[in-house]
């Protein structure tokens, strides 16, 4: 619980610093016309560009510092509540390697079609929260937090005798 909290808040921190970042150089600084037909002829949100809102869509990439804090939040649930990855359960066959990527891959797709489905076009709000933030947020705490085991249950890994182990050093972490 500790170590979350103190994830939660160094988390937080961050995304703070970075909006207050973003609104700074959105009210202060002026981008040269030069720079921005440039811009418009390379890129393929020519748009975005000529709405002045060319660098928002580098804020809105901003919700993918939450993929870090939902892997460690997932991790810690994991080691709280399974006793961690054995690594043992690590040591297979390529086959169930690959499908273990599979499996990953289609529990990440319904999660993630938000960042596909919210069109660019929404506003900047909306856009941070719910096309990278949470939906990255959320497949990387289950990535973590559940995966081993769902592939237990599936015998694409091997429970071994260190995950006893890890559980005792683990739970004193949590």
């Amino acid at each position: 619980m500790k170590y979350g909290l103190i994830s939660t808040l160094i988390w937080f921190f961050f995304s703070l610093v970075s909006v207050i970042v973003f609104i700074v150089v959105d009210t202060t600084y002026t981008v040269p016309e030069e720079y921005k037909l440039n811009l418009e002829k390379q890129s393929s949100c020519g748009e975005l560009i000529r709405n002045k809102s060319w660098h928002y869509k580098s804020f809105v990439y901003i919700g993918f510092m939450g993929t870090l804090w939902g892997g460690y939040l997932g991790m810690l649930l994991d080691a709280k509540l399974f006793g961690g990855v054995s690594e043992s359960g690590l040591k297979n066959e390529i086959w169930k390697v690959l499908v273990r990527y599979l499996v990953l891959a289609v529990i990440a797709i319904p999660l993630a079609l938000p960042f596909i489905l919210v069109p660019w076009t929404q506003p900047l709000g909306i856009l941070l929260f719910f096309k990278t933030l949470v939906p990255l947020t959320l497949v990387m705490f289950v990535w973590f937090a559940f995966s081993q085991r769902l592939f237990l249950k599936l015998r694409l890994v091997e429970e071994g005798s260190q995950g006893q182990n890890l559980k005792a050093h683990t739970s004193s972490l949590v």
